[in-house]
């Protein structure tokens, strides 16, 4: 029963999505087709949740009022004959995989000490000042922790919050098994192969929810975007696309990739670059989704400096120390600049030092961390490299065999025809190296370089079969299934058959000027209804109530 209740919760919450996306892509005048429009739906959520957040929690009643208003439109689809009803279908399939992918399962390991405190306090409070000075990652949170906010209502359990993180990765798999799959192309343009090889990571690396994070929707993005800029470049008449419809697309797209993840930052270059290199007419004339863009960045940023006093943070260029809540001290919990360094070092292997053991500000400078990090992060990002590598070259190496050779004129041309993206893929990449060289950080530039060389050497084979690499495909999303089918066999009865959202710890309570805060006695905050966070400082904030809104300032 409780299966049952998860899959109808998973479904619902694809209407949902479904519905405020295809109404934001007739405002905006986006062609995004319906896995797009789905993925958007999310984020536009978001985007609600945080413009609701300025003057009210998003409580039960808020999110009932979405949820009636999500099935209205539908119905209003419905009835005009604008929708079609195989979305029906697809919605099976996504909830399908969700299911397996998320039963028995655990969570993210971020999850339980701030994702999870942070969507309670979007539940029960109004946005607050200095919120990040309670706990320094409610500065730079993801935006669809605010849509995790939103999913609560009559039909929704409030134990399926969770579910965003994990939905917009399995839309994207779902998609791409219905574009490479069961379309009718009759060969595999650059476009199709580089989806081809980004999938083959992704259903073979993510196989489960708890490797499910905020970094993966943020991926997701990235792939949608290249995947759209490699379209633009086909030839192919199955793939004529209109400027002005993709640009808007892409604008949209890499905004909200840096609103789920800051360290995308980088991103935002990509339509200036479209702008630049393959528009033909002045941008400033498409009015409309400038505009949209511009509230949806001025809302984010105002966020951002209502929770940190930065614009950008951990950004201490964009912070205002004259503000009262901003981490003006070096010693504060928020420090901008110790937040930066703390999260830069670990990031190169900080913890992994074993002869003179640095500072983090130290350990960042003069390349004192690349050999640390090297011989932690980078044989490790190697490792989990390889399979994927490994893969791709052997399907080349088959495609050898297959075709009539390798035509290095078409090889040349498509690299020039694409420059001006695979410059760009690797200046992000070595700003990833140099700022945050995580695997999990920006990983999807890796993937992306290599999916398009990977793509650019299979569409230089002439005359090769594309049933056998369908067949490939296939195979890889039974192996997912089957893997996860019989991992839930394994974990049936050891563990709980959903992530639990809240925790059997007991917490310990401060106060200040009658407000409450709690620290766990033992793990993460989970899902609690006071403000809480792990970190155990709290004895260091004072809350002030002013014109009923709540500031967390640091006491000098």
């Amino acid at each position: 029963m409780l299966v049952i209740k998860i899959f109808f919760g998973i479904y619902i919450t694809c209407f949902i999505s479904y519905a405020h996306g295809h109404i934001f892509n007739n405002i905006l005048k986006i062609k995004n087709n319906f896995f797009e429009s789905l993925i958007i739906g999310f984020f536009i959520l978001g985007f609600f949740g945080l413009l609701i957040n300025f003057f009210y929690p998003i409580n039960y009643i808020i999110n009932n009022i979405i949820l009636f208003t999500s099935f209205v439109i539908l119905l209003h689809l419905i009835l005009k004959k604008k929708l079609d009803l195989k979305i029906f279908k697809y919605f099976f399939f996504i909830s399908a995989l969700s299911i397996i992918l998320v039963l028995y399962s655990n969570f993210q390991e971020d999850y339980p000490w701030y994702n999870l405190p942070f969507i309670s306090l979007l539940n029960n409070e109004k946005i607050s000042f200095g919120i990040s000075n309670v706990q320094f990652r409610f500065g730079h949170i993801s935006i669809l922790q605010y849509t995790s906010a939103i999913l609560p209502n009559l039909i929704i359990n409030q134990n399926l919050l969770i579910l965003p993180n994990l939905i917009v990765p399995t839309v994207f798999m779902v998609w791409v098994i219905d574009e490479l799959i069961f379309k009718k192309e009759k060969d595999f343009l650059l476009a199709n192969n580089f989806l081809f090889f980004v999938a083959i990571f992704f259903l073979t690396k993510f196989t489960r929810f708890s490797e499910f994070g905020n970094d993966v929707p943020a991926h997701t993005l990235i792939f949608i975007i290249i995947y759209n800029i490699l379209k633009l470049n086909s030839k192919s008449k199955d793939f004529k696309i209109d400027n002005k419809f993709l640009f808007n697309k892409i604008l949209i797209f890499s905004i909200f990739a840096i609103m789920q993840k800051v360290q995308y930052f980088m991103i935002i270059l990509l339509p200036m670059c479209f702008a630049l290199f393959y528009f033909k007419y002045n941008i400033i004339q498409n009015y409309k989704v400038l505009l949209i863009s511009l509230i949806i960045i001025s809302a984010w940023c105002s966020k951002n400096f209502i929770h940190t006093g930065c614009i950008l943070y951990p950004n201490e260029t964009t912070c205002f120390k004259n503000v009262s809540w901003s981490a003006n001290n070096p010693q504060d919990h928020s420090n901008p600049r110790k937040v930066y360094d703390a999260s830069s070092a670990w990031s190169k292997g900080w913890p992994d030092q074993t002869e003179n053991i640095l500072n983090h500000s130290d350990y960042n400078k003069n390349f004192n961390w690349v050999s640390t990090w090297y011989n932690h992060h980078g044989l490790l990002i190697g490792k989990k490299l390889l399979p994927f590598i490994v893969i791709s070259l052997f399907i080349i190496l088959y495609s050898n065999f297959k075709s009539k050779g390798f035509n290095f004129k078409i090889f040349r041309k498509q690299i020039n025809k694409n420059k001006y993206i695979i410059i760009y893929l690797i200046f992000c990449l070595l700003v990833w190296l140099n700022v945050f060289p995580m695997f999990r950080y920006n990983s999807a530039f890796i993937i992306s370089i290599c999916a398009i060389l990977f793509g650019l050497l299979l569409n230089s084979k002439i005359n090769y079969s594309v049933k056998e690499f369908k067949l490939l495909l296939a195979i890889c999303v039974v192996f997912i299934c089957s893997k996860n089918l019989l991992r839930i066999s394994n974990d049936y009865g050891q563990n709980n058959i959903f992530p639990k959202i809240k925790s059997d710890t007991t917490y310990e309570v401060f106060q200040s000027n009658g407000y409450k805060m709690i620290k766990p006695n033992k793990g993460g905050c989970f899902y609690v209804n006071e403000i809480c966070s792990h970190h155990g400082h709290q004895n260091n904030i004072e809350i002030i109530n002013f014109k009923n809104y709540k500031f967390y300032i640091n006491k000098r």
